[in-house]
């Protein structure tokens, strides 16, 4: 059988005055507790995913599942084009805006059936989180759609 432990809710049984080697605490967990068979450093190739807030939604064209939506990023508020269609007006959820990087992979303006698309909304799939893709992240109200996820 195999179990999958976050570092992120180790963090909240674990105290140290020294940094934890998040890739090396698992050679003391294996002699101590269990056989690690390998570890999974999720989010080291991703930057500039931001929390943002859905302010408005306009479907592109009635023969595309298409919708560009206007995302309150915080400092500004950028249009982007998704499939994903579970996004409401109010939605808290996680983009990442052009420049940042999801999976390695630079993320750049694109141009859609003539609409500027400035970033992308992110997947559970795309976190590592989940292998869910088809939605976007619908996160609690008081998430602080400010908040930075990831590249601090």
């Amino acid at each position: 059988k195999i179990m999958l432990i976050s570092c992120n809710m180790l963090k909240g049984y674990l105290s140290s005055d020294t940094p934890i080697d998040w890739l090396k605490i698992w050679d003391i967990f294996t002699i101590s507790s269990a056989e690690v068979e390998g570890v999974e450093e999720k989010g080291k190739d991703i930057s500039g995913v931001i929390i943002a807030k859905v302010v408005a939604i306009e479907k592109k064209t009635p023969d595309t599942k298409l919708n560009v939506l206007t995302l309150d990023i915080g400092n500004g508020k950028i249009k982007v084009v998704t499939s994903a269609q579970n996004a409401y007006v109010g939605m808290i959820t996680v983009c990442c805006p052009a420049n940042g990087t999801i999976n390695g992979k630079r993320i750049e303006k694109l141009e859609i059936l003539g609409t500027e698309s400035e970033g992308v909304c992110v997947s559970e799939r795309d976190l590592g989180i989940s292998q869910e893709h088809t939605k976007m992240l619908d996160l609690p109200k008081d998430a602080g759609f400010t908040q930075r996820l990831f590249g601090w």
